[in-house]
């Protein structure tokens, strides 16, 4: 399991179950479903009427990796709320040390499905630490609106918004919602 650092018993319980939700959303979207042509092509580019099985099996991988990526990571509390406004305001890697993130009071202010699709960005970041690619496409879309995100796979591949849109429109994370 992750370690916490400077987070009172109510923070890391919550930590710790997002954790586990964000577990579970990777493992559901590891599966990759037969019937998500569109949704691999709008977050990875892959042809969903022929796809390469290879970049599937990439994807799959990144998702399967979450439980044990995580499980070396360290979230830190980080003080103050942070600027909305700002991409990642809440929570976001430390760039200084390796498998770490920092969180702010104000991730805690989320809805729980957010929370865990915000570790699963995050551990993204934390698997592809020197990731050059394309960015974050899902600053320029309104709350990653659906569409596509128009990233060539290699950049996709390695990209923690394409993962994380999928994982949030493969409808297996809205139940989350409701769980906690």
């Amino acid at each position: 399991m992750a370690n916490f650092v400077g987070f009172d018993d109510a923070q890391t319980a919550i930590l710790r179950a997002d954790l586990e939700a964000a577990r579970q959303v990777a493992a559901d979207a590891a599966r990759i479903p037969l019937d998500t042509a569109t949704l691999l092509w709008e977050a990875f580019g892959i042809d969903g009427v022929d796809p390469d099985r290879n970049q599937v099996d990439r994807v799959r991988s990144v998702y399967e990796g979450f439980a044990a990526g995580m499980a070396r990571a360290t979230l830190v509390f980080y003080p103050g709320m942070g600027n909305a406004s700002a991409a990642e305001f809440d929570s976001f890697p430390d760039r200084t040390r390796p498998n770490t993130i920092l969180v702010r009071s104000s991730y805690f202010l989320k809805a729980p499905c957010d929370r865990a699709l915000t570790l699963l960005h995050h551990y993204v970041h934390l698997r592809f630490p020197q990731n050059l690619g394309s960015g974050h496409p899902g600053r320029d879309a309104p709350a990653l609106a659906r569409g596509p995100l128009r990233v060539a796979f290699d950049d996709a591949s390695r990209n923690p918004y394409c993962y994380e849109y999928f994982a949030r429109f493969l409808r297996l994370v809205e139940p989350l919602c409701y769980r906690q």
